[in-house]
C-alpha cells in the first residue's frame, strides 16, 4: 500500500526512514511500506540462500544478500527495491567490498518468492523492473 505523501522521497530519505523503523521499498519516489512475509516465505528464502551459498561461497564466485538489501534501480525519481535473494558476481562487486548504503549495481541473479497475497500485476511489474534494470545497465 502506498503512503500518502506530498513530495517524492529519495533513496537517502528511505535509508533514514529505515533507521527509524519504517520498512519498505521506494518506487519512483513513492514509499510502499512492506510487512514481514511470514514463516513459509522466510523458510523458502532461507533454504534457497543456503543452497545457493553452498555453491557460490567455496568457489568465491560472488556474494549473496537477502531481503534487507536495497538495490537502487532508478534515479530522479529514485527506485529502491528489495529482492528476496540477490547474487552479485565477484566480477561486478569485489568479495571484500563493504558499503553501508544501497547496492548501486544490479544483481546478476534475483530470486523473488511469490506469496499467496501477491497480486499477479504486482509480481509482473516487479519482474519487469528487475529485467529492465539489467538491460539498461548492460
Amino acid at each position: 500500500m502506498a503512503t500518502t505523501m506530498t513530495k517524492l522521497l529519495t533513496a537517502a530519505d528511505l535509508l533514514r526512514l529505515s533507521g527509524e523503523g519504517v520498512h519498505g521499498e521506494l518506487i519512483r519516489g513513492v514509499l510502499y511500506e512492506t510487512m514481514p512475509s511470514g514463516y513459509a516465505h522466510s523458510k523458502v528464502a532461507a533454504n534457497l540462500t543456503i543452497l545457493l551459498g553452498s555453491f557460490i561461497k567455496p568457489r568465491r564466485l560472488g556474494s549473496l544478500a537477502t531481503s534487507d538489501l536495497g538495490v537502487w534501480l532508478e534515479r530522479d525519481p529514485d527506485t529502491v527495491r528489495e529482492p528476496d535473494i540477490a547474487y552479485f558476481s565477484a566480477a561486478n562487486i569485489p568479495l571484500d567490498a563493504m558499503d553501508s548504503g544501497y547496492a548501486e549495481v544490479p544483481p546478476d541473479l534475483v530470486v523473488e518468492i511469490v506469496s499467496p497475497s501477491d497480486g499477479r500485476r504486482e509480481v509482473s511489474d516487479k519482474a519487469r523492473m528487475w529485467l529492465m534494470s539489467r538491460v539498461a545497465r548492460s
